[in-house]
């Protein structure tokens, strides 16, 4: 029997769906490699904490109007 040209080379689909599987539950904690506890919500009550002595948080305004309200 002849193999159809268009039909080859054949990608043997082997341990894909574990690597997805394991790449998706990285996302659901993590969003561009930064942890989801690294976040601040504005819905929620939430607590800045730092353990160095650097800048915790810097607001910068460049117009006018209400920083915080």
């Amino acid at each position: 029997m002849e193999a159809d040209g268009e039909m080859t080379p054949r990608k043997i689909l082997g341990a894909v769906p574990a690597a997805f599987q394991a790449s998706e539950a990285d996302n659901a904690t993590t969003l561009g490699g930064v942890a989801s506890t690294s976040f601040l919500r504005s819905d929620d009550t939430d607590t800045i904490v730092a353990s160095t002595a650097t800048t915790l948080l810097t607001i910068q305004q460049n117009g006018a109007g209400d920083i915080l309200s």
